[in-house]
């Protein structure tokens, strides 16, 4: 597959050279790739309405994470970060 989104093979290799952890980690982007990009990396992804956003709203399942743009995007990484669960031994 080739190495662009929704495939995770950038992140994945950002994340083994930088040491993250993309399991606690968030993709914030304004089309329905950048949230597909996140579940794919094992990540979260917050759909913001600016940009494409608005344009693509209608192709997100229901249960995505939607921010009306980056600051709310941010304000929910605030509140969701450290109540995130990650499975011991991962």
């Amino acid at each position: 597959m080739h190495p662009t989104q929704p495939n995770p093979y950038f992140l994945r290799q950002a994340a083994q050279d930088h040491g993250i952890d993309l399991r606690r980690s968030f993709v914030i982007g304004d089309h329905p790739h950048d949230v597909a990009l996140a579940t794919n990396a094992g990540s979260q992804g917050i759909y913001v309405l600016t940009g494409h956003g608005k344009k693509h709203r209608e192709l997100m399942p229901k249960e995505a994470l939607v921010a009306t743009g980056i600051g709310e995007a941010v304000e929910l990484i605030w509140r969701l970060g450290d109540n995130r669960e990650i499975e011991k031994g991962q």
